[in-house]
């Protein structure tokens, strides 16, 4: 299993925590090829979400899990795309 989830530019990464995570593709991290390279590798696992961004837990339970999911879904999609 790989946890994924992107990050924001800010704050930086000396005082970034969980709490800052945010839906795949909606940070700075470079996801799809973080995905590709697995893929490359090959990991054929799963991809769990890990958010623990407590903006998210104010919102509907279910629409934030598809939400994450279509984001999840688009960034797989990008890694495949390239490569």
């Amino acid at each position: 299993m790989f946890q994924i989830n992107d990050y924001p530019a800010d704050p930086p990464r000396e005082t970034i925590n969980d709490s800052h995570r945010v839906y795949p593709g909606d940070g700075v991290a470079p996801l799809p090829e973080m995905l590709r390279d697995l893929r490359l590798a090959g990991f054929q696992g799963f991809l769990s979400l890990e958010l623990f961004n407590r903006d998210y837990w104010k919102q509907d339970a279910l629409a934030v899990a598809r939400t994450g999911l279509e984001k999840m879904q688009s960034t797989v999609a990008k890694s495949l795309a390239n490569g």
